[in-house]
Protein backbone atom coordinates (compact mmCIF):
# COMPACT_ATOMS: atom_id res chain seq x y z
CA UNK A 1 0.00 0.00 0.00
CA UNK A 2 1.45 3.41 -1.05
CA UNK A 3 1.92 6.22 1.49
CA UNK A 4 -0.89 8.43 -0.44
CA UNK A 5 -3.59 5.21 -0.07
CA UNK A 6 -2.53 4.58 4.01
CA UNK A 7 -2.79 8.79 4.20
CA UNK A 8 -5.56 8.70 2.11
CA UNK A 9 -7.43 5.62 4.42
CA UNK A 10 -6.22 7.20 7.44
CA UNK A 11 -8.15 10.53 6.55
CA UNK A 12 -11.17 9.02 5.77
CA UNK A 13 -11.26 6.65 8.87
CA UNK A 14 -11.20 9.87 10.80
CA UNK A 15 -13.90 11.87 9.30
CA UNK A 16 -16.30 8.74 9.86
CA UNK A 17 -15.74 8.47 13.31
CA UNK A 18 -16.06 11.89 13.78
CA UNK A 19 -19.40 11.26 12.21
CA UNK A 20 -20.53 8.51 13.52
CA UNK A 21 -19.87 10.35 17.19
CA UNK A 22 -21.91 13.31 16.08
CA UNK A 23 -24.65 14.13 18.07
CA UNK A 24 -26.57 15.48 15.36
CA UNK A 25 -29.83 16.35 17.64
CA UNK A 26 -28.08 19.26 17.72
CA UNK A 27 -27.84 19.86 13.91
CA UNK A 28 -26.95 23.39 12.16
CA UNK A 29 -28.55 23.57 8.65
CA UNK A 30 -27.38 26.15 6.11
CA UNK A 31 -28.07 27.21 2.85
CA UNK A 32 -25.35 27.62 0.39
CA UNK A 33 -26.47 28.64 -3.38
CA UNK A 34 -30.08 27.48 -2.24
CA UNK A 35 -32.84 26.01 -0.07
CA UNK A 36 -31.76 22.59 -1.95
CA UNK A 37 -28.12 23.10 -1.22
CA UNK A 38 -26.83 22.77 2.20
CA UNK A 39 -24.06 22.11 5.02
CA UNK A 40 -24.15 21.45 8.50
CA UNK A 41 -20.95 22.09 11.20
CA UNK A 42 -20.51 18.15 10.60
CA UNK A 43 -19.36 18.60 7.06
CA UNK A 44 -17.01 21.74 7.83
CA UNK A 45 -15.81 19.19 11.04
CA UNK A 46 -15.20 16.83 8.64
CA UNK A 47 -13.47 18.37 5.86
CA UNK A 48 -11.26 20.29 8.50
CA UNK A 49 -10.24 16.94 9.96
CA UNK A 50 -9.23 15.73 6.51
CA UNK A 51 -7.39 18.69 5.79
CA UNK A 52 -5.63 18.05 8.98
CA UNK A 53 -4.33 14.74 8.32
CA UNK A 54 -3.22 15.09 4.89
CA UNK A 55 -2.16 18.70 5.17
CA UNK A 56 0.41 16.97 7.87
CA UNK A 57 1.73 14.29 5.57
CA UNK A 58 1.56 16.06 2.78
CA UNK A 59 2.16 19.69 3.08
CA UNK A 60 3.26 20.56 -0.80
CA UNK A 61 -0.05 18.92 -2.00
CA UNK A 62 -3.03 21.03 -2.49
CA UNK A 63 -6.37 20.42 -1.57
CA UNK A 64 -9.64 20.87 -2.87
CA UNK A 65 -12.70 20.70 -0.62
CA UNK A 66 -16.44 21.28 -1.72
CA UNK A 67 -16.57 23.39 1.83
CA UNK A 68 -13.16 24.78 2.10
CA UNK A 69 -12.29 25.75 -2.08
CA UNK A 70 -8.66 25.07 -3.27
CA UNK A 71 -6.05 25.70 -1.06
CA UNK A 72 -2.70 25.39 -3.07
CA UNK A 73 -1.06 24.72 -6.52
CA UNK A 74 0.81 21.66 -6.89
CA UNK A 75 1.11 18.70 -9.53
CA UNK A 76 -0.62 16.55 -7.09
CA UNK A 77 -4.16 17.45 -6.01
CA UNK A 78 -6.70 16.21 -3.12
CA UNK A 79 -10.52 16.37 -3.73
CA UNK A 80 -12.66 15.97 -0.86
CA UNK A 81 -16.16 15.64 0.11
CA UNK A 82 -16.67 15.77 3.63
CA UNK A 83 -20.20 14.76 3.68
CA UNK A 84 -21.62 13.44 0.48
CA UNK A 85 -25.47 13.65 0.75
CA UNK A 86 -25.72 16.32 3.45
CA UNK A 87 -29.76 16.29 2.97
CA UNK A 88 -29.53 12.57 3.21
CA UNK A 89 -27.26 12.71 6.78
CA UNK A 90 -29.59 15.68 7.69
CA UNK A 91 -32.32 13.48 8.56
CA UNK A 92 -31.02 10.56 9.23
CA UNK A 93 -31.10 8.88 6.33
CA UNK A 94 -28.26 6.02 6.22
CA UNK A 95 -27.29 6.89 2.28
CA UNK A 96 -24.03 9.53 2.46
CA UNK A 97 -20.63 8.88 2.04
CA UNK A 98 -16.95 10.71 2.51
CA UNK A 99 -14.86 11.30 -0.37
CA UNK A 100 -11.51 11.92 -0.52
CA UNK A 101 -9.54 11.66 -4.23
CA UNK A 102 -5.99 12.40 -5.27
CA UNK A 103 -5.28 13.21 -8.80
CA UNK A 104 -1.98 13.60 -10.31
CA UNK A 105 -1.34 16.37 -13.27
CA UNK A 106 -5.42 15.65 -13.40
CA UNK A 107 -5.32 12.05 -13.42
CA UNK A 108 -7.08 9.88 -10.73
CA UNK A 109 -4.55 8.34 -8.34
CA UNK A 110 -6.11 7.39 -5.32
CA UNK A 111 -9.64 6.81 -4.09
CA UNK A 112 -11.10 6.41 -0.80
CA UNK A 113 -15.21 6.47 -0.12
CA UNK A 114 -16.42 5.39 3.25
CA UNK A 115 -20.30 4.79 4.04
CA UNK A 116 -20.45 5.24 7.74
CA UNK A 117 -23.23 4.19 8.56
CA UNK A 118 -22.13 0.03 7.90
CA UNK A 119 -18.45 1.17 8.71
CA UNK A 120 -17.47 0.25 5.37
CA UNK A 121 -14.20 1.68 3.18
CA UNK A 122 -13.76 1.30 -0.13
CA UNK A 123 -10.81 2.09 -1.68
CA UNK A 124 -8.51 1.97 -4.83
CA UNK A 125 -5.10 2.78 -6.39
CA UNK A 126 -4.33 3.58 -9.99
CA UNK A 127 -2.93 0.09 -11.25
CA UNK A 128 -3.35 -2.41 -7.99
CA UNK A 129 -7.22 -2.89 -8.15
CA UNK A 130 -10.45 -2.02 -5.92
CA UNK A 131 -10.98 -2.91 -2.11
CA UNK A 132 -13.90 -2.97 0.42
CA UNK A 133 -12.50 -3.72 3.80
CA UNK A 134 -9.18 -4.94 2.44
CA UNK A 135 -11.18 -7.40 0.16
CA UNK A 136 -11.10 -7.16 -3.53
CA UNK A 137 -14.43 -6.11 -5.33
CA UNK A 138 -15.01 -5.83 -9.03
CA UNK A 139 -17.91 -4.61 -10.97
CA UNK A 140 -21.04 -6.53 -12.10
CA UNK A 141 -21.01 -8.87 -15.37
CA UNK A 142 -24.75 -7.73 -16.99
CA UNK A 143 -23.99 -6.83 -20.04
CA UNK A 144 -27.26 -5.12 -21.58
CA UNK A 145 -29.05 -2.00 -20.12
CA UNK A 146 -32.11 -3.42 -20.53
CA UNK A 147 -31.67 -5.66 -17.35
CA UNK A 148 -29.18 -2.66 -15.61
CA UNK A 149 -29.86 -1.10 -12.24
CA UNK A 150 -28.72 2.27 -12.65
CA UNK A 151 -28.79 5.05 -10.36
CA UNK A 152 -28.79 8.86 -11.23
CA UNK A 153 -27.98 12.01 -9.73
CA UNK A 154 -29.12 15.93 -10.71
CA UNK A 155 -28.60 19.18 -9.27
CA UNK A 156 -32.20 21.84 -8.25
CA UNK A 157 -31.19 24.23 -10.73
CA UNK A 158 -34.53 24.20 -13.61
CA UNK A 159 -32.26 23.88 -16.23
CA UNK A 160 -30.91 20.96 -14.52
CA UNK A 161 -33.99 19.09 -13.72
CA UNK A 162 -35.14 19.90 -16.98
CA UNK A 163 -32.57 18.09 -18.64
CA UNK A 164 -32.30 15.35 -16.17
CA UNK A 165 -35.83 15.01 -16.30
CA UNK A 166 -35.85 13.79 -20.15
CA UNK A 167 -32.63 11.91 -19.05
CA UNK A 168 -34.60 9.84 -16.64
CA UNK A 169 -38.00 9.09 -18.62
CA UNK A 170 -35.49 7.32 -21.79
CA UNK A 171 -33.53 5.25 -19.19
CA UNK A 172 -35.88 4.39 -16.88
CA UNK A 173 -37.87 2.93 -20.30
CA UNK A 174 -34.66 1.10 -21.22
CA UNK A 175 -33.31 -0.92 -17.96
CA UNK A 176 -34.40 -2.76 -15.57
CA UNK A 177 -34.21 0.08 -12.20
CA UNK A 178 -33.39 3.55 -11.66
CA UNK A 179 -33.19 5.36 -9.05
CA UNK A 180 -32.26 8.74 -7.02
CA UNK A 181 -30.10 7.84 -4.19
CA UNK A 182 -28.77 11.16 -3.09
CA UNK A 183 -24.57 10.39 -2.75
CA UNK A 184 -22.90 9.93 -5.89
CA UNK A 185 -19.29 9.48 -4.60
CA UNK A 186 -20.99 6.12 -2.35
CA UNK A 187 -23.24 5.55 -5.38
CA UNK A 188 -20.19 4.97 -7.49
CA UNK A 189 -18.53 2.51 -4.45
CA UNK A 190 -21.82 0.39 -4.98
CA UNK A 191 -20.62 0.23 -8.74
CA UNK A 192 -17.24 -0.89 -8.18
CA UNK A 193 -18.74 -3.40 -5.81
CA UNK A 194 -20.64 -5.01 -8.49
CA UNK A 195 -24.18 -3.98 -6.48
CA UNK A 196 -25.54 -1.73 -8.83
CA UNK A 197 -24.94 -1.46 -12.97
CA UNK A 198 -24.78 1.95 -13.97
CA UNK A 199 -24.32 5.81 -13.28
CA UNK A 200 -25.52 9.32 -14.33
CA UNK A 201 -25.03 11.94 -12.97
CA UNK A 202 -25.68 15.65 -13.71
CA UNK A 203 -24.49 19.16 -12.35
CA UNK A 204 -21.31 17.05 -10.56
CA UNK A 205 -18.21 18.71 -9.18
CA UNK A 206 -14.64 17.42 -9.08
CA UNK A 207 -14.96 16.24 -5.41
CA UNK A 208 -18.58 14.05 -5.67
CA UNK A 209 -16.65 11.96 -8.05
CA UNK A 210 -12.85 11.83 -8.29
CA UNK A 211 -12.51 9.19 -5.64
CA UNK A 212 -15.05 6.63 -7.18
CA UNK A 213 -13.81 7.29 -10.88
CA UNK A 214 -10.75 5.58 -9.51
CA UNK A 215 -12.76 2.89 -7.80
CA UNK A 216 -14.99 1.82 -10.86
CA UNK A 217 -11.89 2.00 -12.92
CA UNK A 218 -10.00 -0.27 -10.68
CA UNK A 219 -12.68 -2.48 -10.29
CA UNK A 220 -12.70 -3.17 -13.85
CA UNK A 221 -15.39 -0.53 -15.15
CA UNK A 222 -16.01 2.77 -17.34
CA UNK A 223 -16.25 5.93 -15.89
CA UNK A 224 -16.34 8.94 -17.60
CA UNK A 225 -16.45 12.71 -16.31
CA UNK A 226 -17.11 16.03 -18.40
CA UNK A 227 -15.56 18.90 -16.38
CA UNK A 228 -16.83 21.89 -18.50
CA UNK A 229 -20.74 20.14 -18.57
CA UNK A 230 -20.93 18.63 -14.67
CA UNK A 231 -21.66 15.39 -16.99
CA UNK A 232 -20.65 12.13 -14.79
CA UNK A 233 -21.25 8.74 -16.75
CA UNK A 234 -19.87 5.35 -15.38
CA UNK A 235 -20.65 1.64 -16.02
CA UNK A 236 -19.55 -1.65 -15.05
CA UNK A 237 -18.86 -2.11 -18.48
CA UNK A 238 -18.59 -0.68 -22.15
CA UNK A 239 -21.58 -1.76 -23.34
CA UNK A 240 -24.18 -0.44 -20.97
CA UNK A 241 -21.71 2.70 -20.77
CA UNK A 242 -22.55 2.81 -25.15
CA UNK A 243 -25.98 2.27 -24.75
CA UNK A 244 -26.58 4.92 -21.80
CA UNK A 245 -23.97 7.53 -23.92
CA UNK A 246 -26.86 7.62 -26.97
CA UNK A 247 -29.81 8.11 -24.54
CA UNK A 248 -28.01 11.47 -22.90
Amino acid sequence: MSDFLKIALEAGHAAMTLLNDSDTSELTIKSKTSHRDIVTQFDIASEAKIREILAKAFPEHSILGEEGGQVGNSPYRWILDPIDGTSNFARGIPHYSVSIGLEKEGEGEVGVIMNPSLKDAYSAQKGSGAFKNGQAIRVSEGSELLRAFVTMSFGSKPEDVKQASATWTKVLAGCQTLRRMGSTALELALLAEGKIDAFIGYSQSPWDVAAGMVLVREAGGVAFFDEPKKLCIAASNTFIFEELNTLI
